[in-house]
């Protein structure tokens, strides 16, 4: 009987050890005892830690002091590190406010943000947070001479009601762009139309380089979209730049003509100096997209002081041209200037003229394409249901119009025929009615 208390008492002894190590094992992992943290200790408990001596005559040892007190052993050196360099200062816990608190910025920060907002919208040019950033970081007098961060200033603008509402738009990450990796390797060319402010109606063309974005030759034009225009701005560009290799641009007949068929001036121009003229599908402008963006910001900037004559709009385009260039910051060039990115950016420039035969052939491929395409449309049993023979040359028919377009949806406007056929019923095929099942002497 005796054997088997005893047994007992050394498993529940070697239970509770179990149980005090798991315990100081938690309190070690957590920075402090299992109860509490480091911070929830009294000052009377850190005065008996700072003033414990394991050395006297019937002190306990370290592990029995900690468990006395029932803390970790990591939270006793902590403390006891603490006094020997901090002192007294160690019977209190340290603050636990952060080391680089929140920057707080004053009024007068906040109206220099306002400020560069209303100049930045007056001259036209983007006025969001980040535009304000930079705007801001390129200015040695800014107050403090601290620039907030972009999110930062969107907080300040919101806190003042300085915030454009804008809705919600398509999410980026469902875009694929795509992007040459050399500059020289692909230019964009696209044009609009633009009102100034006595009435007249001129053409605008921008043309960019897809890699860096630089913009290397816009200009405006009295004349509605046209070659001789077109051309003319390819020109000075190949001139101060040197040519690409490609030039993109929409189906217009004022730039590409290939997909109808036919060679154009522009396209023999871009040949002979070794481009090759390339257009987007019919319909798609995203392919396009960097210079229909581009548009955006160029009309921003012409509507903020609208030119009265040609003249004046093409300084104002110079104007942006300059300021675009070289001092804007590009969000798709990690906020780089496409200046900078044209001048780092290696130069993939076209090499020798394109021979002619090269686009004939591409003009008669696309021609073929055509072809085929209006073949199949023909033989297809819709088509023929649409211009099939009605009833009877006299009877009430609604006929549809059907002209097939490669370009354009298929038009079918209906229109109402008038009844020739008398009541006797001359003219007709299958008996009494028609075979469009209709009466006679009844619009269909």
């Amino acid at each position: 009987m005796a054997s088997c208390v005893l047994s007992q008492r050394i498993v529940d002894t070697r239970s509770h050890d179990i149980v005090d190590r798991m315990s100081h094992s938690i309190g070690d992992i957590c920075g402090g005892d299992s109860w509490g943290m480091t911070n929830s200790l009294s000052p009377q408990t850190r005065a008996a830690i700072m003033h414990y001596d394991p050395t006297q005559p019937h002190a306990l040892s370290i592990i029995g002091f900690c468990r006395s007190l029932k803390i970790s052993r990591s939270v006793f050196y902590k403390i006891r590190g603490r006094a020997v360099h901090e002192a007294t200062a160690a019977l209190h816990p340290r603050s636990r406010a952060p080391k680089v608190p929140a920057r707080r910025y004053g009024q007068v920060v906040v109206n220099e943000v306002v400020k560069i907002r209303k100049q930045l919208k007056t001259d036209g040019w983007d006025y969001g947070p980040r535009s304000i950033y930079y705007e801001a970081a390129m200015d040695s007098a800014f107050p403090g001479g601290k620039v907030p961060s972009v999110a930062t200033i969107a907080r300040l603008l919101a806190s003042v009601g300085q915030v454009d509402a804008s809705p919600r738009k398509r999410p980026k990450s469902s875009y694929i762009p795509f992007v040459r990796a050399t500059a020289m390797s692909l230019w964009q060319l696209d044009a609009f139309e633009y009102r100034l402010a006595n009435g007249q109606t001129v053409t605008v063309y921008q043309l960019l380089d897809d890699a860096s974005r630089y913009d290397v030759g816009s200009d405006a034009y009295s004349r509605h979209e046209n070659s001789a225009d077109a051309k003319d701005v390819l020109e000075r560009a190949i001139a101060a730049c040197g040519a690409p290799r490609e030039v993109l641009s929409d189906n217009s007949m004022a730039f590409n003509q290939l997909r109808a068929g036919t060679i154009g001036s522009v396209e023999v121009f871009l040949a002979s100096k070794g481009t090759m003229p390339i257009s987007g599908l019919p319909g798609k402008p995203t392919t396009q997209g960097k210079n229909e963006r581009s548009h955006q910001t160029l009309i921003r900037f012409l509507d903020a002081d609208r030119p009265a004559t040609l003249e004046h709009l093409r300084v104002r385009i110079q104007r942006f041209r300059e300021h675009y260039n070289n001092r804007r910051p590009h969000q798709a060039l990690e906020q780089a200037t496409p200046r900078a990115a044209w001048d780092v950016l290696e130069h993939t420039p076209a090499t020798e003229p394109i021979p002619l035969s090269v686009l004939e052939a591409k003009a008669s491929e696309y021609r073929q394409a055509r072809s085929r395409r209006q073949s199949d449309l023909h033989r297809s049993p819709r088509f023929r249901a649409l211009w099939a023979d009605t009833a009877c040359e006299n009877t009430p028919v609604r006929m549809r119009r059907h002209r097939p377009s490669m370009f354009r949806r298929r038009s079918r406007k209906p229109t109402t025929g008038r009844c020739r056929r008398s009541a006797s019923g001359i003219g007709q095929r299958e008996g009494p009615q028609c075979r469009c099942g209709f009466p006679p002497d009844v619009v269909r």
